[in-house]
């Protein structure tokens, strides 16, 4: 059997099980093409599964099976769930065991290989992020389980597509130990590819032949969009991200501003304040290609150097903003931020309540590694220098160095002229509209949603429907109360 379109899966949560359903459909509807979708059932740590409600059991397999029956209500017959050959799978783990039990950090591990399949960048990237660190300690049971699964997934990747000889295949994200091994796959066999993945808002979603984490193409893509749009509310629309942004929303995710006070700002102490903010930036750090180094190996490096450049300035303060995000990661990371110091250094805690963007406007000069909070800055007609890589480099909104003389040309001057701040509104139209808009899933937020009129449930169908029928008889009875 052949199709021309197969969706490769490995992840079951939503919107990302629904987005493939959504993408199923439409190709199906518009193009007539033959599509097939296997969700392969792999132990994934990455894919989240609540946990029960009422000791109902909950499975992967549910939630799939029923996102099976809506398409096949489209015509989509091909609907597969596959389960790795786990004899397969452990004689090749069998020939790199050794190999992982050496392994003891996490470079290590992203350079495990089995001939051209480069499965370690995948495990690293999975195993930074579930350990909510760049450098976290060795877990030899998790690290073992991780490349099994990643085995399990090629091998079983490789089996679909040899067996059914697609013309593309459509998976999501690409970075993760359960999904960059459907890519490399891909490349072995010289399938073309597409990724999916959120899109700008909760109502969109990202499909395209460009990782969602290539920074090249994204910033091709801010340019493309907004010389070519001829909508004449664009900038209007631009400057509604920027002003939600500073509201506190979140946009396309969560809001890490919700619970700071509004126009909290710590005292100035020295003539000129540089603020730098950091950003969160793990899901980066094992992704081939994804970012640029120009001066600096890593942020943390970048920091510590200016920390000793601003002990030696008598009339400059180096405010440190740590990301909010850093809350929700490793305590070891954390602490490494938190507990910044240096002369003429004032440190804002990831968990303080200060307000960054009143923060921003109450500085001279505003220093970024690649926070977003670098465009934001921009935008509200401050300084910026950015010295990592982003996403909206090369908009002249921000100034960017390329070497670390350059760098310190720029800082000698103490306070820069701001670019114009026009140059930042191809980022905000570009953050409120890419991505296609849904039209068969509808979320409730963002990680809750219809898929056509079913709720995909991890319960067993029948136990789904008793759940629901109990929802509307709660309901019905409320609104008689209140009647």
């Amino acid at each position: 059997m052949a199709v021309d379109i197969l969706l490769i899966e490995t992840f079951a949560y939503c919107p990302h099980l629904e987005t493939s359903g959504e993408i199923a459909i439409e190709l199906k509807k518009t193009n007539d093409l033959e599509v097939g979708i296997a969700f392969i059932d792999v132990d994934n740590p990455d894919d989240y599964i609540p946990k029960p409600k009422l000791f109902i059991p909950r499975s992967r397999q549910n939630r799939v099976r029923a996102l099976f029956r809506v398409l096949n209500r489209y015509g989509i017959e091909n609907c597969w769930i596959e389960i790795p050959d786990e004899v397969s799978t452990k004689l090749i783990f069998e020939n790199i065991q050794n190999q992982i039990d050496n392994c003891n950090d996490i470079q290590s591990i992203k350079e495990i290989r089995i001939d051209d399949f480069k499965i370690g960048m995948g495990v690293a990237s999975s195993y930074v992020s579930y350990m909510k660190d760049p450098e976290p300690y060795i877990n030899k049971n998790l690290i073992e389980r991780y490349f099994k699964s990643a085995i399990a997934t090629y091998l079983t990747a490789e089996r679909l597509i040899k067996c059914f000889n697609p013309l593309k295949v459509i998976t999501y994200n690409g970075r993760y130990a359960c999904s960059k091994p459907i890519i490399d796959v891909c490349k072995k066999y010289s399938i073309p590819l597409l990724y999916h993945e959120r899109g700008a808002t909760k109502e969109r979603y990202y499909l395209s032949d460009k990782s969602p984490h290539d920074f090249k193409a994204i910033r091709a893509s801010i340019k493309e969009m907004w010389e070519l749009s001829q909508d004449q509310n664009k900038e209007e629309i631009a400057e509604s991200y920027f002003l939600r942004k500073i509201k506190g929303e979140g946009i396309g995710w969560v809001s890490f501003t919700e619970k700071q006070i509004k126009g909290m700002v710590p005292e100035k102490s020295k003539k000129y304040r540089w603020t730098y903010y950091s950003s969160s930036d793990d899901e980066y750090i094992y992704v081939e290609d994804s970012i640029e180094h120009p001066i600096f190996k890593s942020q943390i490096e970048s920091i510590h150097w200016l920390i000793n450049y601003a002990a030696q300035l008598d009339d400059v303060e180096l405010v440190i903003r740590v990301h909010p995000h850093k809350e929700q990661k490793s305590q070891k990371l954390r602490d490494s931020w938190n507990n910044l110091n240096g002369k003429n250094v004032l440190v804002v805690p990831s968990y303080s309540p200060v307000d960054s963007y009143a923060l921003a406007k109450n500085s001279d000069l505003i220093i970024v590694y690649g926070s977003t909070m670098g465009v934001e800055a921009a935008y509200l007609g401050k300084p910026v220098i950015t010295i990592g890589d982003a996403t909206y480099k090369g908009l002249d909104c921000t100034y960017e160095p390329s070497s670390l003389q350059e760098l310190r040309d720029y800082l000698s001057l103490k306070k820069l002229e701001p670019k114009e701040t026009k140059n930042s509104l191809p980022f905000g139209y570009y953050y409120m509209l890419y991505g296609n808009l849904f039209s068969y899933y509808k979320p409730y937020n963002l990680f809750q949603g219809k898929f056509v009129d079913e709720n995909l449930s991890y319960e067993n169908q029948i136990f789904s429907r008793l759940y629901e029928m109990k929802l509307k008889l709660t309901r019905l009875f409320q609104f008689i109360k209140r009647s």
